[in-house]
């Protein structure tokens, strides 16, 4: 636990702050994931049906955003000199 609230999350946001947002929205996507992972292997937590699928929505969410961002076409063109 933290010795002062919410310390740990603001050295996050702090690293996050500085990645590009096609590299930080996934991370940020995948705390949750891990929180979860965690929770299930080192506290014997039991999820739900409906959990696990949400655990998976995220994780293919997440590597579809991978995928995508690895593309050579991309997703919004910027006006150069404009």
């Amino acid at each position: 636990m933290d010795r002062v609230p919410g310390t740990s999350d603001q050295a996050i946001h702090v690293g996050v702050r500085s990645t590009a947002a096609s590299c930080a929205t996934p991370a940020e996507m995948a705390f949750p994931v891990a929180a979860a992972v965690l929770g299930v292997g080192l506290l014997g937590t039991r999820l739900t049906g409906t959990r696990w699928l949400g655990l998976a929505v995220v994780i293919v969410s997440v590597g579809a955003i991978g995928l995508r961002e690895r593309t050579e076409r991309p997703a919004v063109r910027v006006a150069r000199g404009a």
